[in-house]
């Protein structure tokens, strides 16, 4: 049972990770979360590169210089203006936020919560599969928890 508490925990915790910097602008913690293939990793950009924020300009400069192109690549995937500023920096600009674009937001931040909810609800199925005499009371109540905490997480952004 612990193990599947952690697991959901892990799953908000993640959801936190991936609203950061939702809530209105584009900021360096955003950037921080998009990961690039580093090694044959998974890795976040704010352990491969030193990310720096001024006005309304983020630069992103990697401390191992060949993954620059990974770096402006993953950057314009997930739907950032990223371009190669120099031969060390990538640069991020940072739009002004109309009134369709917080709508554009506020809709992939509800998606990113729904999936969470699932994920959550996916752990709490996997767990009645493999044990049939679980306490139903115990893990509805962990599963109402993690889907309560989405809810004010996403609600605390939009």
């Amino acid at each position: 049972m612990e193990k599947t508490r952690s697991l959901m925990k892990k799953t908000v915790d993640f959801l936190r990770d991936q609203l950061k910097g939702m809530g209105g602008n584009i900021n360096d913690d955003l950037i921080s979360t998009v990961t690039i293939d580093y090694s044959g990793q998974q890795t976040p950009l704010e352990h491969l590169c030193l990310i720096n924020q001024k006005d309304r300009r983020i630069s992103i400069t990697p401390y191992d210089p060949s993954i620059m192109a990974k770096v402006e690549e993953e950057l314009k995937k997930q739907g950032f203006d990223a371009y190669k500023f120099s031969k060390t920096t990538v640069v991020v600009n940072i739009p002004l936020i109309s009134g369709d674009t917080r709508r554009e937001v506020a809709s992939k931040m509800n998606k990113l919560g729904e999936d969470a909810k699932v994920s959550v609800r996916n752990i709490r199925r996997n767990f009645r599969k493999k044990n049939k005499d679980c306490d139903d009371k115990e893990l509805q109540k962990m599963t109402n928890i993690a889907i309560e905490e989405i809810d004010q997480l996403i609600s605390g952004k939009v």
